[in-house]
């Protein structure tokens, strides 16, 4: 079911699904859920994100007892870049997205929000990075668009030390435009 939902429903590239199970960052709970392990620097699991496969019910929750201060993250241990994403689905769409490039020299993280948190811990924990590239939603179709207001905001605070960039997804978030671009090959 994880395979599936992940490769058909959400349309993520079927090699990035593998090196991800791989290398222990997913794996499919009993109940047929998507769990993203979140790891800390030493490899020890902090934290964990649930997704739900079936489509006609909706889940997404974490695994009680978790250090959300610690994301889910993909790390390369000698990148000086570092993506920046509110999900995991997000996170995972975007390196689809850009697979066919050197993806694997560079580190990811999810927020698994908009609380920053999860970057501070990061970047305490990873101190080469030196350029961040903030990745979040764009929430057009909403009174607010916290997605980019967080990006913004983030990009100026963080600015001070890194360099900083806003991909903005021209969607609703980077999902979206994977989704969006695997209908049009078709």
């Amino acid at each position: 079911r994880l395979f599936a939902y992940l490769t058909k429903t959400r349309c993520i590239s079927p090699d990035i699904v593998t090196d991800f199970l791989q290398d222990k960052l997913i794996y499919q709970d009993v109940y047929g859920n998507i769990v993203f392990v979140c790891y800390d620097k030493f490899g020890q699991v902090r934290a964990a994100h649930r997704r739900g496969t079936n489509t006609s019910h909706r889940y997404r929750g974490f695994v009680a007892g978790g250090d959300f201060a610690c994301g889910f993250s993909y790390v390369c241990e000698t990148a000086d870049t570092l993506y920046v994403f509110e999900a995991p689905i997000d996170l995972m769409s975007y390196i689809s997205l850009h697979r066919h490039q050197p993806w694997h020299k560079s580190s990811y993280l999810s927020l698994g929000g908009l609380a920053d948190d999860a970057l501070r811990r990061f970047l305490s924990e990873y101190p080469d990075i030196r350029k961040i590239v903030f990745c979040l939603d764009n929430d057009t179709d909403k009174p607010e668009n916290w997605g980019q207001a967080a990006a913004q905001k983030y990009s100026r605070n963080y600015g001070k030390k890194r360099l900083t960039r806003i991909d903005i997804p021209c969607l609703k978030d980077w999902n979206a435009v994977l989704c969006s671009a695997h209908e049009e090959r078709l």
